[in-house]
């Protein structure tokens, strides 16, 4: 996998008949014999057991295969019987705005890395049925649903995709309070506190298309980064969550999580420059399946600030010296606990 490590040993390729032989497009690190071995190389043919071997040899021999159609059901999958997308020329078509307006006019609905029923028990907890949750880089997904249909109705959604906007506007219209709009994630057009959720899947990761080396990645993509996560910070609410599923593994993620001043230290457990915790949680999706990760930003609570003598909180009605300042007028006042995110 690219950004996995350096590549080891001399590459080699698996012929018709199962044997190997020195080629270019060869997994990494793969030698047919000890004396060839690259620094940390493997040796196919004495370390591993004859099984895996067979079955190595089978696979690379039959040729490239088929990606697998847009998965199906469970409210969160994509369209039943779906054929998969036509693959782009190159990864960096996704971080094309056209591509998406091309792709979105033929195309009802693909889900991408999990569908809704894979990440509702990790993620509706994070949730509160009277939140304002903001979701980025909808495209044609039916996780917004699957939230909404889960009791949570007040979902805004944004792509930057006209097309994409207006076909599920029209899709969802049966769904009172959920929202539609043309936006896009580095420049939202939205008030600052103005949500309590953001929800990212896989909408970064079509930043990242144009990253480059994963060690040393390319400046202009680490500034798009930087200003998708500036201006999530800035919609937050206090103690409100950026809540992003991904492919990406932590030590690649967590870089641009962090922000630019802290690339150099992945496992901090929080952002200078966006004041948010990060934690990072594993999403399973079963035996022999590639995990995905979801990655969980909180936002810093209401900072205390002095009320007038005998203020009382506008939330609960309790008297308290000091009050949390709203973080969306700034001026009406909160005790702690629930009614700080009131």
């Amino acid at each position: 996998r690219e950004g996995a490590g350096t590549r080891r040993g001399a590459p080699r390729v698996a012929s018709a008949d199962g044997t190997f032989s020195r080629g270019a497009d060869a997994p990494a690190g793969m030698t047919s014999d000890a004396g060839e071995r690259g620094a940390g190389g493997l040796d196919v043919e004495e370390e591993l057991s004859a099984s895996t071997l067979a079955a190595l040899r089978a696979h690379m021999a039959s040729g490239p295969q088929p990606l697998p159609a847009a998965r199906g059901g469970g409210g969160g999958g994509g369209t039943a019987g779906a054929e998969a997308p036509e693959l782009p020329a190159s990864n960096t078509e996704y971080g094309r705005h056209g591509y998406w307006e091309e792709r979105f006019a033929t195309e009802e609905e693909y889900e991408w890395l999990l569908g809704f029923d894979d990440v509702k028990d990790a993620l509706l907890p994070l949730l509160r049925p009277e939140d304002t949750i903001l979701t980025v880089g909808c495209g044609n997904s039916s996780l917004s649903a699957g939230v909404y249909d889960a009791g949570f109705r007040n979902v805004v959604n944004t792509d930057y995709s006209a097309t994409v906007i207006e076909a599920q506007r029209r899709r969802h219209a049966d769904r009172p309070g959920m929202t539609w709009e043309v936006m896009d994630m580095t420049r939202l057009g939205l008030g600052d506190a103005s949500v309590d959720v953001v929800l990212d899947k896989a909408a970064m990761d079509a930043l990242l298309t144009n990253e480059g080396d994963v060690w040393d990645p390319d400046p202009e993509v680490i500034r798009t980064v930087d200003a998708m996560c500036s201006e999530v910070a800035r919609v937050l609410r206090p103690g409100g969550r950026f809540v992003q599923i991904s492919f990406a593994q932590p030590h690649f993620r967590r870089p641009y999580l962090l922000g630019p001043d802290q690339r150099g230290d992945p496992s901090a457990p929080a952002s200078s420059r966006y004041g948010w915790t990060v934690e990072t949680r594993v999403l399973e999706r079963g035996a022999g399946c590639m995990s995905s990760f979801m990655y969980v930003m909180t936002a810093p609570a209401a900072v205390a600030a002095p009320g007038p003598a005998g203020a009382s909180c506008s939330g609960c009605g309790a008297t308290a010296a000091d009050l949390k300042r709203c973080g969306g007028c700034g001026d009406v006042r909160y005790c702690g606990g629930e009614c700080q995110r009131a």
